[in-house]
């Protein structure tokens, strides 16, 4: 049975940006299980009073295990654009593919990797990425994974969807990442990021 994951973010005993997590995990389960029997609220509830930690929930039809651990930001500057194929419209625990291509690209020194679908700019192997132009931040319309923080911040105004290419990616200043977890950061110069053949740095 495909297990799936949820990452949330805790502070001092408060789930952040809940309902969320709660509306991703009632998608996933009702499409692949024809059930929504998860309550995130649950089993957030043993989480450590004090502190900042990393609440990973493994699930499939019903929760198989809860995690809790402690969460230290670690920020990714040096970006490596890759072309991909890439099915993670849901949350899967098994990210094989994934963790490998990063793997790949950390032996090269670079500290993430973007993904390139379709010839357009999708997100990161942890977070979804946000570009700036010196007046507003826009985020890929197509994104792998479309995050609880993304959700939030296109909600909020803050970040507008657009149409990314990977030829595009060179007309934007800064770039910034962001997850449940991290919250949104800016990361540094689109010039750190490489993007390979066919245009880039």
């Amino acid at each position: 049975m495909c297990q799936f994951i949820e990452t949330i973010l805790i502070k001092n005993g408060i789930a952040k940006n809940l309902f969320r997590h709660q509306k991703r995990v009632n998608i996933t389960t009702k499409k692949h299980f024809n059930s929504m029997l998860i309550d995130l609220k649950k089993e957030t509830l043993k989480a450590p009073k004090i502190g900042i930690y990393r609440c990973r929930v493994t699930y499939s039809k019903k929760v198989e295990k809860v995690e809790f651990s402690p969460y230290v930001l670690t920020k990714k500057a040096k970006i490596k654009a890759i072309v991909t194929d890439l099915d993670y419209n849901f949350k899967k625990n098994n990210r094989k593919e994934i963790e490998e291509a990063l793997k790949s690209a950390k032996e090269e020194g670079f500290d993430e990797v973007l993904f390139v679908k379709n010839g357009f700019v999708a997100d990161t192997s942890i977070a979804n990425i946000a570009f700036f132009n010196g007046k507003e931040w826009f985020t890929p319309i197509f994104p792998i994974l479309k995050g609880t923080m993304r959700e939030r911040l296109v909600d909020a105004h803050f970040l507008k969807k657009a149409v990314i290419k990977k030829e595009d990616v060179a007309k934007f200043s800064l770039f910034a990442l962001f997850n449940s977890l991290s919250g949104f950061y800016i990361a540094g110069s689109t010039r750190n990021i490489t993007l390979g053949d066919n245009g880039g740095n």
